[in-house]
């Protein structure tokens, strides 16, 4: 399964810094609740959009193994979206309307297919997370989806840790490693 964690800098200091080295696992198994039950699985790569420039960076992502129930974890830097190239940072200037930044132009064929997707799944997000009892129609003003989001959850980076810790969810859909797999 694959969690979020708190990493304050940048994709480009995390890289330097050899932080994928640094992360420590959860202190309790999300499946056994045992504490202190992680040992190394190792790591794999994924890609993320450059900073200022056309190309994609590859991030180190951390796993580890319970010893007890043996489940996997994965720990996504909060600076990515899970499933998503481009870096959070830019899908939101994106979505707060920032059209004319050069990160933001660079990406806008994919940005805008994020953008569908995300007005596509907020009614239901709503749902899930239990703010609405039932599915709302799209609503004809996209843009304010993501205002209502924002108020309820704040900033993307700090939204998507909070729907994938508390609902298994993340702001453009339901994956299944975000849920906490059965005994």
């Amino acid at each position: 399964m694959q969690l979020i964690f708190e990493f304050s800098g940048s994709p480009e200091e995390y890289i330097s810094e050899g932080t994928h080295k640094e992360v420590q696992p959860p202190s309790t198994c999300p499946r056994c609740d045992q504490a202190k039950s992680f040992e190394p699985l190792g790591y794999y790569s994924r890609g993320l959009t450059a900073k200022g420039q056309a190309g994609v960076i590859a991030i180190i992502i951390r796993r580890f193994r319970c010893t007890t129930c043996g489940v996997s974890v994965s720990l996504l830097p909060s600076f990515a979206q899970p499933y998503r190239l481009v870096r959070n940072e830019i899908v939101e200037k994106f979505f707060d309307g920032e059209a004319a930044a050069t990160d933001v132009a660079r990406w806008n064929y994919l940005l805008r297919r994020y953008w569908r997707r995300f007005c596509q799944w907020f009614p239901d997000l709503l749902v899930l997370t239990g703010i609405e009892s039932k599915r709302a129609p799209p609503s004809a003003k996209s843009e304010r989806c993501w205002s209502r989001f924002k108020k309820l959850w704040g900033p993307l980076v700090l939204a998507t840790a909070t729907l994938v810790r508390t609902f298994c969810l993340t702001p453009f859909g339901s994956y299944r490693c975000h849920r906490v797999p059965e005994k």
